[in-house]
């Protein structure tokens, strides 16, 4: 159902606090969005959560809209910063862990037992995958090629590459949990993936 017939009555609404205002630009942008946040991002569920962030703040920002403005170029800018925000963070929490000192090289063993136990573990879950999952998986996490370059090499649209790396990164997280080293699959997700 229609509720607004352009953004500028729907802008206005939406400064009124107007929660069908919000849904109406949800509904026009939320697609194009996310296609906007994956050109910067490859984790899915992180284009997700900041795309639901950026339309929570420009609710939670409803009273500066300017109905008379784009508020689509908002979303977007919101969208954008979130993305700078996000890696901003990422770099500085690298750059945290390159600082701290090794202090004895026995945690430097303890390191590569921990991550060799990860790789063992990390390489029987995705022995339990379809050829062609882990076949993206590879190609987008070993070989850093983009959905669009897999789609290409692999003659598959870009929604089943997609498909396929949310699938096999939700099967990793649950397989990784049952063996209780969720925490140990997050830190190597944000830093190494």
């Amino acid at each position: 159902m229609q509720y607004y017939k352009n953004d500028s009555e729907a802008a206005q609404a939406l400064k009124d606090g107007n929660m069908r205002a919000l849904e109406y630009f949800y509904h026009a942008y939320q697609k194009t969005l996310l296609l906007f946040l994956r050109s910067y991002c490859r984790d899915e569920m992180l284009v997700e959560e900041m795309s639901q962030e950026a339309f929570i703040q420009l609710w939670e920002n409803k009273h500066k809209v300017n109905p008379e403005q784009n508020v689509k170029n908002l979303l977007f800018t919101i969208a954008k910063n979130k993305v700078i925000d996000q890696t901003r963070q990422i770099r500085n929490q690298a750059r945290i862990i390159k600082l701290q000192p090794v202090e004895n090289a026995g945690n430097f063993t303890l390191d590569q037992v921990i991550l060799a136990d990860y790789n063992r573990l990390l390489s029987n879950a995705l022995l339990q995958l379809p050829a062609r999952s882990r076949e993206v998986y590879a190609l987008s996490r070993t070989t850093q090629l983009s959905n669009v370059e897999i789609s290409n090499q692999l003659n598959i649209s870009v929604k089943t590459v997609e498909k396929n790396i949310t699938k096999t990164l939700h099967f990793l997280r649950s397989f990784l949990k049952n063996q209780q080293i969720l925490l140990l699959f997050v830190f190597f997700y944000q830093y190494f993936f």
